[in-house]
């Protein structure tokens, strides 16, 4: 015989089950663009593409001199925190703008793009 669960136990189990599943590919997107990022970024000493950061809710800004790649690390994206990818690098935003021959189409929109193409496949 059946077990009866009422429906408002199955609606709370449901919502849980799908805020856990959206929390995850929120998480999953973010580290997509975060490497769709890096990736694209013109490497010339490779200090731009190594000052990349992955934070949520405030942006990180601070530099460094190291030229090797980024590492994400973790983030905690219970209940949707904004995200924010950012590179403190003075001349980074003239790279997004095109302003070099190795990504004349800049980074973050081509990264925004490939990430979402990805995403939907």
């Amino acid at each position: 015989m059946a077990k009866k669960v009422p429906l408002s136990q199955m609606s709370a189990l449901l919502k849980k089950e799908v805020t856990a599943e959206l929390e995850l590919e929120y998480k999953a997107y973010s580290f997509e663009l975060f490497g769709e990022i890096v990736k694209r970024t013109p490497v010339d000493t490779g200090r731009a593409r190594s000052n990349w950061t992955i934070t949520i809710d405030n942006p990180k800004y601070t530099t460094s001199n190291t030229t090797s790649i980024p590492k994400a690390g973790t983030l905690d994206v219970t209940g949707f925190p904004d995200v924010f990818i950012a590179n403190g690098l003075s001349y980074v935003e003239d790279l997004d703008k095109g302003k070099s021959k190795q990504a004349p189409a800049g980074i973050v929109e081509p990264a925004l793009v490939a990430a979402d193409i990805k995403r939907r496949r």
